[in-house]
């Protein structure tokens, strides 16, 4: 399975570890990037009931990548409108459940609450719905419930390419460059990674 991770270059230091380290970070749901993220309707549940939710919602760790290398809303909004860069890799899902994004007009209800049960797959359904207006972008996501545990979660990677931004600067296209010779000298050719320049003419408009 290939998909894409959409970085800044901005603070290179993550993109390094993110290369040397071949892994991607985990976050909590609260500090992904949409205000709706994690919402939910209920009908009459009882306040120890929605505290135990949001205990439960908070214990996921959650990392996002995307279907598309060429989209221009992902290029803009993720990658430094085009200054910065697009990694292609191959995740390790061994302990991840694997989710597509479901695109809905509206944020889901919790109807499946018996005697005061509910079940994980519910709280996987309100970390993977989103509304229609994020389509663009394609989100698959990789969830791991990792209880109050504070350490940092990664999901582990297999580096394909580094795809450059359109409007990088040469300093950040040399850096990179550089970076990517260096890790294939301890590499074989099979497990090189490859390095690739994006190019206005190659970027989609996908329009919901």
């Amino acid at each position: 399975m290939t998909l894409y991770k959409y970085r800044s270059l901005t603070n290179l230091d993550w993109t390094i570890d993110i290369l040397l380290s071949q892994r991607l970070y985990a976050s909590k749901y609260v500090n992904l990037n949409d205000p709706m993220e994690g919402f939910f309707y209920h009908h009459g549940l009882s306040k120890s009931k929605l505290e135990s939710i949001l205990k439960d919602k908070l214990s996921f760790r959650i990392c996002s990548l995307s279907k598309s290398p060429t989209d221009i809303g992902l290029w803009t909004f993720y990658a430094d409108e085009g200054r910065g860069c697009c990694i292609e890799v191959e995740p390790e899902t061994d302990g991840w459940n694997y989710k597509e994004i479901e695109y809905n007009q509206d944020i889901p209800e919790i109807n499946d609450v018996v005697n005061g049960q509910y079940d994980v797959q519910s709280i996987e359904r309100i970390l993977c719905t989103k509304t229609e207006r994020w389509k663009y972008e394609q989100e698959i996501r990789f969830l791991k419930a990792v209880g109050r545990s504070n350490h940092s979660t990664y999901l582990n990677v297999k580096m394909k390419n580094v795809i450059l931004g359109y409007n990088i600067n040469v300093e950040k296209k040399e850096i990179m460059a550089s970076l990517v010779d260096t890790l294939n000298k301890n590499r074989s050719h099979e497990d090189s990674i490859g390095i690739i320049e994006m190019t206005k003419n190659e970027l989609t408009y996908d329009i919901i």
